[in-house]
């Protein structure tokens, strides 16, 4: 959505990026009304947010199990 932080500006992206407020709002009741908790209006394949969040998670899993350093990071 084109906001008043691009008034004066040059976008580095193209003008079809953008969608209107209205459509943004839209987008957002719909995902709503679907039980979404995440919503990203223009990512079609919802299936890339489902392996990002996986893969968030079990990086999550691990980097908070210890607070010791790994292997690699430890003096010799």
């Amino acid at each position: 959505m084109k906001t008043e932080f691009f008034d004066n500006k040059k976008v580095p992206f193209p003008e079809t990026s953008f969608m209107s407020a209205e459509t943004l709002v839209d987008i957002t009741l719909a995902a709503l009304d679907q039980q979404e908790w995440i919503c990203y209006p223009n990512l079609e394949d919802y299936g890339l947010w489902e392996q990002f969040d996986a893969a968030r998670g079990n990086l999550a899993k691990v980097v908070s199990v210890s607070g010791q350093s790994v292997t690699c990071y430890q003096s010799k």
